[in-house]
């Protein structure tokens, strides 16, 4: 596993204005300011794209510019939002925009979620008639703001540099035919300093683009809990595995994966608190190490 130091600015909410400096790349249009990161392994900063939206202060107009940072249009921008978490809901109650997003939100790094709902409550802010954002996954209110507002004096971009942390790690996915377990590369990116087992397994959740591939974390399967003992043995337990083969293909993904970049020598996998032979899964109780047998 290589490992590189990159630099990122951070979002960073504050109670007490401050100025923001922001970049904005390309010709000047008129619209809204729609916000991305600029892309690279060097010092990297905030951009924008003007963004022509038809009443944009309306439930529509907000949900069309959330959705469009998903996708920048112009080169070397990257989204703030990583594509894992999904857009649920946008409302607007008088001068207050309440942009709700899945699950896989709480999943993020204090990091990454510094970055995205700063992003959108920017975007949003940008937009005459919003005055206060609000950042909800799964309908509660998240870190870093909770259920306080975002509003334009509680927004910064730091001008310190906040260095980031480059690994190339192997993922083990599920075949498209079910039949065995393929590695794939990726390059993750992370204020930590070696790649966590939660971290690793929350990249599980992220398929790569036009694979097949199927991920040993299905939403039937979610991680209920995942810790490292003072043996330094991963305990990871589920909320519900497949039986038979399925299951053991997955509980394999998860061990293959934790062992090969977390530095993990032993992974234990329950379901429910239970064996996974509880679930019809057998062979694989207790205290696990790398599987070679199903690799394609």
């Amino acid at each position: 596993m290589k490992k590189r130091c990159l630099a990122l600015m951070l979002l960073i909410p504050l109670l007490a204005a401050c100025p923001a400096d922001m970049t904005e790349d390309g010709p000047q249009q008129t619209g809204t300011k729609v916000f991305f990161i600029s892309a690279g392994e060097q010092e990297r900063q905030l951009v924008t794209e003007s963004i022509l939206i038809e009443e944009p202060c309306s439930v529509a107009g907000l949900q069309a510019l959330v959705e469009s940072m998903y996708q920048p249009r112009q080169p070397g921008h990257e989204s703030l939002i990583p594509s894992q978490v999904t857009l649920q809901n946008v409302t607007l109650s008088g001068a207050v925009a309440t942009v709700d997003f899945s699950g896989e939100y709480q999943n993020l790094t204090a990091l990454e979620q510094s970055l995205l709902s700063g992003g959108v409550a920017l975007t949003l802010l940008g937009v005459d008639g919003v005055d206060y954002v609000r950042v909800t996954s799964d309908g509660a209110f998240q870190p870093p703001m909770d259920e306080r507002y975002y509003s334009t004096d509680r927004i910064l971009l730091s001008s310190s540099v906040i260095a980031l942390n480059a690994f190339d790690v192997t993922l083990y996915f599920i075949t498209e035919d079910g039949e065995g377990l393929s590695a794939v590369q990726r390059t993750i990116k992370i204020t930590e300093e070696y790649p966590s087992p939660r971290t690793l397994l929350t990249e599980l959740l992220t398929l790569p683009e036009e694979s097949g591939l199927r991920s040993p974390l299905p939403d039937t399967a979610a991680v209920s809990s995942c810790r490292v003992d003072e043996n330094g043995v991963c305990r990871v337990d589920l909320t519900a595995l497949e039986s038979g083969q399925a299951g053991r293909l997955q509980v394999e993904a998860l061990v293959n994966t934790l062992c090969g970049d977390s530095g993990i020598e032993a992974v234990v996998v329950t379901v429910g608190g239970q064996p996974p032979s509880s679930a019809g899964v057998d062979g694989c109780d207790g205290e696990l190490t790398f599987f070679g047998d199903n690799l394609q």
